[in-house]
């Protein structure tokens, strides 16, 4: 239940595909292989963030952040 968050499907594939994270207060890191342009075509932006994230969530985002995410 608290394994997924419901993205947009440019931001749902990018994090699928570890260009993006999101910390434990929601914010979003970028992954370095990603440079401005391509942010600006995926509609990524540093600014971005989740709006809620429930204390079930870090447990997961803690995992994508240290085995998916290319930082």
């Amino acid at each position: 239940m608290f394994n997924g968050f419901l993205l947009i499907p440019n931001l749902d594939i990018a994090f699928d595909k570890g260009l993006i994270t999101f910390d434990d207060n929601g914010a979003i890191p970028v992954s370095s292989q990603l440079d401005e342009i391509a942010c600006k075509i995926l509609g990524i932006n540093s600014e971005m963030e989740l709006v809620k994230v429930e204390p079930a969530h870090k447990s997961y985002l803690q995992y994508h952040r240290e085995r998916i995410f290319k930082p």
